[in-house]
This record gives structure tokens, C-alpha cells and sequence, in this order.
């Protein structure tokens, strides 16, 4: 009974000393804690300066749009942008499009990615032929790094700059009219 209670003994003084020792193994490093990623971007998009309207140089187009935008990401996840694209109705009807993918995004900006917490701004070119319109939109198209689809919508530009002596904005009901200005008389 004597000799069981002396090697209880001896075994909780070794349990001391191991855990006192560090268990006897090599000592681990900290752990670092890894970082935990939002579970979707938060994509906001705006025209970024004046839009420019002219003559596109386009054989195939009469009117190019050039539109500065600024995509802000704030919840801290990065994402890509798929396309932008321009859509113009009359009534409820849409009656020209025009798109640019990521091919042509990257192209344009070396890149479509809208890093983590940032903000990107680019400009856009869309080209289009339709004179008479009542109102347009642009959709823009994201995927972020979780895989969550997104979309932001502009409807409106707030400052759009017409080439004088090239182009003409009548107002035609609720919408306008483009009009390509004449040009000097020749004999």
C-alpha cells in the first residue's frame, strides 16, 4: 500500500514537471490568426467626371459616349467586372444596346479587377447609332472573390459635355434627340 502511494506520487510530481517543461516536445509557435473575408462585396458605382458625347469613330456607329466611372468597394472582399453595358429605350421598348466584356474591359483598364477596399476609376466608350431616345441604362456586372453575383445601375449623368458645332441635343418629348449639326455650306 506503501509502494502504491509512492508511485502515485511519482507520477503527479512527472505530470507537474511536464507541464511545467512544456509537455517535454519542442515549443510551437504562435498561431496567427487567420482572417476572416465578408461574405459578399459591397459595390457601389458613379459617374466619376464630365461624360464626353460626339461622332464616334466608329464606321459602323454615329455617336460615341465616353463616361468616367468610379467603383468604390467597401465591405473589404475584391471582385471582377464582367461588363458594363448601355441600354436606350423609347416608351418601354429597348432599341439599341452596346456592351463592353471583360475582355474589353481588361484591354481598356490592363485589368477588371476592383480590389478589396478600394476604388478604381475608368472611363467607358459606347458607341451607338439611335438618335430618339427616352431614357437610357447602364449596367454594370460584377462577380466578387466569393463567387456572389452583383449589379449597379446609372440611369442618370449629371454632367455631359456636347461637342459644339458637332452634335445638338433638341428636346423631344419626355427624351431628346441627338442631331449631327450641319456643316459648312460648300459651293
Amino acid at each position: 500500500m506503501r509502494r502504491l502511494g509512492l508511485n502515485r506520487a511519482i507520477l503527479l510530481i512527472s505530470g507537474i514537471l511536464a507541464a511545467a517543461c512544456g509537455g517535454g516536445g519542442s515549443p510551437s509557435a504562435p498561431s496567427t490568426p487567420t482572417p476572416t473575408l465578408p461574405a459578399r462585396s459591397s459595390l457601389t458605382v458613379s459617374q466619376n467626371g464630365t461624360a464626353l458625347l460626339g461622332i464616334s469613330p466608329s464606321p459602323l456607329h454615329v455617336f460615341r459616349l465616353r463616361v468616367p466611372f468610379r467603383v468604390v468597394e467597401s465591405a473589404g472582399l475584391g471582385a471582377r467586372m464582367n461588363f458594363v453595358r448601355l441600354q436606350l429605350y423609347r416608351g418601354a421598348s429597348e432599341i439599341e444596346r452596346a456592351e463592353l466584356g471583360a475582355v474589353q474591359i481588361e484591354q481598356g483598364l490592363g485589368s477588371n479587377v476592383i480590389r478589396a477596399s478600394q476604388t478604381t476609376s475608368f472611363s467607358a466608350n459606347f458607341d451607338f447609332n439611335s438618335t430618339t431616345f427616352d431614357f437610357f441604362r447602364m449596367t454594370f456586372s460584377f462577380t466578387d472573390d466569393r463567387g456572389n453575383a452583383h449589379s449597379a445601375e446609372i440611369s442618370r449623368l449629371t454632367d455631359v459635355q456636347v461637342f459644339p458645332g458637332l452634335l445638338a441635343m433638341v428636346p423631344d418629348g419626355a427624351g431628346f434627340r441627338l442631331v449631327v449639326a450641319p456643316g459648312p455650306a460648300t459651293d
